[in-house]
């Protein structure tokens, strides 16, 4: 989340999610496992090395813990379907529970197509953007248009993989 930005801009923003996670009777859990606790989408355009989502620590005395480190994961939101970020919440073997709160979070990667490593196919995916309709996949710099700017961002994480 360390190079989010705003809808339509292009400075960075503070995209720390703050979760209160409360039981039935609206007591705060404390202590809840930050590995028990992690984001989702819900059609899996974002595709998660191990661990790549859990939140930054367990709930504290209020119940609450936040997200605010960059995500290790691969892939793109697919705005146009109506995918959007949701936190899962696994204190539970059955049923899950999942939370959807209001937060509209688009992400790309420089691993276009999610394999979890940012090689020669996601090249190809890149420059067939670059060089043809705006796609927001490859617009990693967010400003509407594909730009030098992308490019270098691009070219940086060349070679990123999961381990």
């Amino acid at each position: 989340m360390t190079q989010a930005r705003a809808l339509g801009g292009v400075a960075c923003v503070d995209a720390t999610i703050t979760l209160t996670l409360l039981d039935s009777f609206f007591d705060p859990v404390v202590g809840a496992p930050a590995e028990d606790l992690w984001l989702e989408t819900t059609l899996s355009g974002l595709v998660l090395c191990p661990g790549g989502s859990i939140a930054d620590s367990p709930t504290d005395s209020e119940g609450q813990t936040t997200w605010s480190r960059a995500l290790r994961a691969g892939g793109h939101s697919d705005r146009e379907a109506g995918e959007h970020v949701i936190v899962r919440i696994g204190l539970r073997a059955d049923p899950w529970a999942t939370y959807s709160g209001d937060a509209d979070i688009i992400f790309n990667s420089p691993d276009i197509n999610g394999d979890l490593q940012v090689d020669l196919s996601d090249t190809v995916l890149f420059a067939q953007d670059f060089s043809g309709a705006y796609h927001y996949r490859s617009d990693f710099f967010y400003d509407g248009s594909l730009t030098l700017s992308d490019t270098i961002l691009f070219a940086q994480a060349l070679g990123a993989r999961c381990d």
